[in-house]
């Protein structure tokens, strides 16, 4: 498709459970405690080499540069948030910011994008339909309400202010997975650097990034 535009969407097991990958991927991690952990992090490390192949490969074909790039996870770390988890309080299956900030990488070589940068305005999931529309000058339909809002202009000029309603973010692992919490009993308000916990606790994550003082 080098001459039309095209759409993949990969998505990976790795790195998640059943922990699986060959021992050569392993070996580098023998000293990390726990035979999962060790595999978790082969995992790691094997997710990262593929992806340069992949990478090396639009590069071949000549699709770098005018390809939109991205590169995300689902939520927050599981196995890993023991280990490092960037000062966040909590993991995947809790409404602290450990459990639903995810990274997002975008690379765009011919999309006049800002120099790179770490771009801190809040978005979510609901937010890339409407920026990749706009990005790529699509037309959505009138019928459509998006949920989300177009976060285009802040990756031209990252300070931009990106006006936007609360997120709501809710638990519903389903009942069993976590003792005690039924669907929809927890939820978190995001806006800007505030978070709001159960309608009851507030935090400010720019000065508390842990989460530890209300």
């Amino acid at each position: 498709n080098q001459e039309k535009p095209f759409f993949l969407y990969l998505s990976t097991n790795a790195p998640h459970g059943p922990y699986r990958v060959g021992k050569e991927w392993v070996a580098p991690y023998s000293k990390v405690k726990g035979k999962s952990m060790k595999e978790f992090f082969g995992m790691i490390a094997n997710l990262d080499y593929n992806l340069g192949i992949f990478r090396a490969r639009l590069q071949q074909l000549g699709l770098a540069e005018n390809t939109i790039f991205i590169f995300m996870s689902d939520n927050g770390s599981a196995k890993g948030s023991g280990v490092y988890n960037a000062g966040m309080r909590g993991g995947k299956s809790t409404i602290w910011d450990g459990g639903h900030r995810v990274p997002f990488f975008f690379h765009w070589p011919e999309g006049k994008l800002a120099k790179p940068q770490n771009v801190n305005a809040m978005t979510a999931h609901i937010d890339v339909l409407p920026t990749l529309a706009e990005l790529c000058g699509l037309d959505l339909p009138e019928s459509y309400e998006a949920d989300g809002i177009s976060f285009a202009k802040v990756l031209r000029k990252p300070k931009a202010p990106l006006k936007r309603d609360p997120i709501v973010v809710q638990f519903h692992g389903g009942v069993g997975l976590v003792k005690g919490i039924k669907p929809w009993d927890e939820s978190v308000v995001l806006s800007g650097k505030w978070r709001l916990m159960n309608g009851e606790k507030l935090y400010d994550i720019h000065k508390d990034p842990s989460q530890s003082k209300d």
